[in-house]
């Protein structure tokens, strides 16, 4: 008995021991074509590389949070952002610091 495909429903599916019933052959490649238009791969390049790590660079204080990873108030964000530090934390938690 020959499985039918799935995609098209007309042509016999191909048969694999590790996949079982695929797309028939035609199928297969009409997807095949549509994966290489739609997934193009953008490789960066040196001068992007060093505009990315420039950006990181320039807005490092942005990407500073105000807790630390242990759940502690983060004294480089106060010591950025004094205007903000009430915003986040008691006075109790800013004299600790």
């Amino acid at each position: 008995m020959t499985n039918i495909c799935l995609v098209c429903k007309k042509n016999p599916a191909e048969t694999s021991s590790r996949f079982g019933a695929l797309p028939c052959t035609s199928c297969r490649q009409k997807q095949h074509k549509k994966v290489g238009k739609i997934n193009r791969v953008e490789f960066a390049s040196a001068s992007k590389t060093d505009r990315i790590g420039m950006d990181r660079l320039m807005n490092e204080h942005g990407m500073v949070q105000p807790w630390d990873i242990n759940g502690k108030p983060n004294s480089e964000f106060v010591k950025i952002y004094k205007e903000k530090a009430l915003d986040y934390f008691s006075l109790s938690e800013l004299e600790k610091l």
